[in-house]
């Protein structure tokens, strides 16, 4: 269970359920579009574990939710739980692990469609852009791990200036 008391996918469930119901779609027309079996997406709303990272992103992809949205309100991404000040600002990990440059299913479908030299051109802008995303991400990395060590710094010099006091 999630802080709330809550499965931690219940959010994504009330979410897909509102798109789901705001496009009309049935449940056997999710499944179909989504590829993600029903009583999976049923599941979402009582289960005590977290769905795959890969449900996760069909799901959104099929109802057009951002994926590090559809990752939060899954439960799989969040804001983390502050241990120490090294962790004070925020982890890293978090923003690396959402790196991905992917198309939703009408866009995938479309590429299948181009010929080889046009779908080569396309794949290889898309590997560029997950390149460039790698390096922002990297970069964020770096800048986040700065400022967990400054802060730190400070957090130790207020309280030795409180101890001395």
């Amino acid at each position: 269970m999630s802080e709330s008391g809550l499965p931690p996918a219940r959010r994504l469930w009330e979410r897909v359920e509102s798109e789901r119901n705001n496009r009309g779609w049935t449940t056997v027309e999710l499944q179909e579009r989504s590829g993600v079996d029903r009583s999976t997406v049923s599941r979402l709303k009582t289960s005590k574990r977290s769905p795959l990272p890969e449900t996760v992103n069909k799901l959104a992809d099929a109802l057009r939710i951002p994926r590090q949205e559809a990752h939060a309100l899954a439960g799989l991404v969040g804001a983390p739980s502050v241990r120490s000040p090294e962790d004070a600002v925020t982890a890293p990990q978090a923003v690396v692990s959402i790196v991905n440059v992917e198309g939703d299913a009408d866009t995938e479908a479309l590429l299948t469609r181009l010929s080889p030299r046009r779908r080569r051109l396309l794949e290889q802008f898309r590997e560029s852009e997950r390149e460039r995303l790698a390096r922002i991400a990297e970069s964020v990395a770096r800048e986040t791990e700065e400022a967990n060590r400054r802060f730190a710094e400070l957090v130790r010099s207020e309280a030795e200036e409180t101890d001395l006091s």
